[in-house]
């Protein structure tokens, strides 16, 4: 019996789209897009791409910035680049970085890139490029981001700088206390451990004290971090406590176990997946407690969640 060719053309074309929704779009198509497709298709199709595509791809990627596109087509090939972390797209990265495009939402793709790959040869240009005139907050506090990530000494002393200006933004100082952390700065950790103590400082200095405190200082932070657990902001509180777990240390235990007392339900709920994190069975007790009493009902069920899982172990 012979067989329509247009039911065969049908068929080959849905086991395609079946391929393509259960197993994603092959490398080939990417290539077609890139080479035959408008703008808009580039856009829509690498818009959500979050993965590594492949040597071949990246390379026809990195080509696509010598012809003539709309500025979103850049923008989300730069986004691609960052989010995949794609190594071999540093030298247009930094190209693009020292052009310096008229453009914000590029300008932080560009920096997003440059953090998210930690692109260490930008460093002095993003120094530089901090005092330009005209720039947003906004990418202001991306170059303090990318600084904490791709920065040495000199960056260190310049965040030291905006972390001690009192007339510098919230914003930015709250950003260069980050960034000090993520530097790890020694040099650092006596000034931010003053803000985090500082009751007259914004809350967001103090928060953000916190997450920084832990990742200089590591398990000598977490007496202080402890003492902040109850803090009268609770955002405080919450970023103390959040902090304390990131140190990920048996020591950490007690604190927890005093952090299950707090006032601050999501201070309690934190603590109970820090006990988790480090399976600490001394807990066991004022767990079951929380599970039976605790008036908030999420709490009470996490607390029975890892009740049992501390009991089966």
């Amino acid at each position: 019996m012979r067989v329509n060719s247009r039911y065969i053309l049908a068929f080959i074309i849905f086991c395609k789209l079946l391929a393509i929704s259960l197993y994603g779009v092959d490398n080939d198509y990417y290539k077609k897009v890139i080479q035959y497709g408008t703008d808009r298709e580039i856009i829509n199709t690498f818009r959500k791409v979050y993965k590594d595509l492949g040597d071949e791809i990246n390379k026809e990627l990195i080509g696509l910035f010598k012809e003539k596109h709309k500025m979103e087509v850049y923008n989300v090939i730069m986004d691609y680049f960052g989010t995949a972390k794609i190594e071999s797209a540093r030298e247009i990265i930094l190209d693009e970085l020292k052009k310096w495009p008229d453009n914000e939402d590029y300008q932080d793709s560009i920096l997003y890139a440059v953090t998210a790959i930690k692109i260490k040869e930008a460093n002095q240009f993003l120094l530089d490029l901090f005092d330009k005139k005209d720039l947003s907050i906004r990418i202001k506090r991306s170059i303090i981001k990318a600084l904490g990530e791709v920065g040495d000494h000199e960056s260190g002393d310049f965040l030291l700088k905006i972390v001690n200006d009192i007339y510098k933004e919230k914003e930015l100082r709250a950003e260069a206390i980050l960034a000090l952390g993520n530097l790890k700065s020694k040099k650092a950790e006596s000034l931010i451990e003053k803000t985090l103590k500082n009751k007259y400082e914004p809350d967001i200095l103090r928060m953000y004290s916190a997450v920084a405190l832990a990742k200089i200082a590591g398990k000598e932070a977490i007496d202080t971090l402890s003492d902040y657990i109850n803090d009268p902001s609770h955002e405080v509180a919450e970023y103390a406590i959040s902090a304390l777990i990131e140190i990920e240390s048996p020591e950490i235990g007690e604190h927890l176990i005093k952090a299950l007392r707090s006032d601050y339900d999501k201070v309690r709920y934190l603590a109970i997946k820090g006990i988790e994190k480090i399976k600490y069975a001394d807990a066991i007790d004022i767990l079951e407690f929380r599970a039976d009493y605790d008036t908030n009902d999420k709490i009470r069920a996490e607390a029975r969640r890892v009740l049992d899982l501390l009991k089966s172990d």
